[in-house]
């Protein structure tokens, strides 16, 4: 029994020794290792990160795009300021040959943006749009014949609700065309329109009253200075161009024409008539094919025309007809212009 109990003793004994032999191996290696790690982290936290580089921007395109822009507006700009500038002329008031030809060039412009027929004609057309030659005034008689083949297209009573309709198709056309205009017609307003794009404005009536024109010479010259007065209001100046209401003899001044003729050139006035007319005075108004064969009849032998034709609301298919009526006169070789002072008279 006591031999057991030193045996006993003896395995007790060593137990604690070896747990703290074991506990101390551990331990230590815990120890080594956990040194060498933290050594390491520290020297990957001391060690720096690479920056990471931009990348090199390519600067050729954005310079070879400036340098085209550049030589771009250059080329633009030389262009520009290369083209011809027309030398302007000087109005006469005693050749209308030199004045078309001035107003043919200060209006090339607004022809070039015409369309493709009528870009095709432009060369035959000799527009007097010329704000100043449009405006002169002189003493001429109005007796000497164009010598060309022209044609003057007048329209009376005007403006009214089909007037730029007729202002687009003379534009389509690279044209212009002349109007006697009236007071009453409630769109006297559209003088401005049809004087600031190259047309003629001329007097007819304020009223269209022609008892009271043809009552005498006074009332002819009092009616047509207040037509006058009133156009005045918009455009800043009195024309002196006249139409007599029916023409220069009428019913209503048969054996006293002369009178009222001598009225008007007292007043500085010169009248036109006509010698082509589109017969659309009827009531109700003409169709457009009855139109254009009275323009063709009416035309023939006529070396130059002044077409008379109505500018007024009951007279849609005048407008209507109008491209036809010009395509006919350039089939035909004629020219275009606009009536001024000195041109023939076209008297009755």
């Amino acid at each position: 029994m006591p031999q057991n109990r030193r045996s006993d003793m003896g395995k007790h004994s060593r137990g604690p020794v070896d747990a703290y032999r074991n506990t101390q191996g551990r331990s230590g290696s815990q120890q080594k290792y956990g040194a060498h790690s933290k050594q390491t982290l520290q020297s990957r936290q001391t060690r720096k990160a690479p920056q990471p580089q931009p990348p090199k921007r390519n600067y050729l395109p954005l310079v070879i795009g400036i340098i085209i822009g550049v030589i771009a507006i250059c080329l633009i700009r030389f262009v520009a300021c290369s083209r011809p500038i027309a030398p302007q002329q000087s109005s006469s008031s005693t050749s209308n040959a030199s004045a078309s030809t001035s107003a043919s060039s200060t209006t090339s412009s607004s022809a070039s943006s015409s369309t493709s027929s009528a870009t095709s004609t432009s060369a035959n057309a000799q527009l007097t749009a010329n704000e100043q030659d449009r405006l002169r005034t002189s003493d001429s008689l109005n007796n000497v014949k164009p010598d060309k083949r022209v044609v003057y297209l007048t329209f009376d009573d005007g403006p009214s609700s089909h007037t730029h309709q007729i202002l687009d198709t003379l534009d389509r056309y690279g044209i212009k065309a002349t109007w006697f205009v009236m007071g009453n017609t409630g769109h006297l307003d559209y003088v401005k329109d049809i004087w600031e794009r190259g047309n003629q404005i001329a007097l007819h009536t304020y009223e269209h009253n022609y008892d009271y024109v043809y009552g005498s010479p006074e009332n002819f010259v009092a009616d047509i200075s207040r037509i006058g007065s009133a156009v005045n209001e918009y455009l800043g100046f009195t024309p002196t161009l006249i139409r007599f209401p029916g023409g220069s003899v009428n019913s209503f001044n048969s054996g006293n024409a002369d009178a009222f003729k001598q009225a008007a050139t007292n007043q500085g006035w010169h009248y036109f008539d006509w010698n082509v007319s589109i017969g659309d005075s009827t009531v109700p108004a003409s169709d457009v094919d009855t139109l254009v064969n009275n323009i063709i009849s009416e035309s023939e032998g006529c070396n130059s025309c002044c077409v008379l034709m109505h500018d007024s609301d009951p007279k849609g298919t005048t407008a209507d007809a109008l491209p036809r009526i010009i395509e006919y006169y350039q089939s035909q070789g004629f020219s275009f212009d606009v009536l001024v002072s000195d041109s023939y008279g076209y008297h009755f």
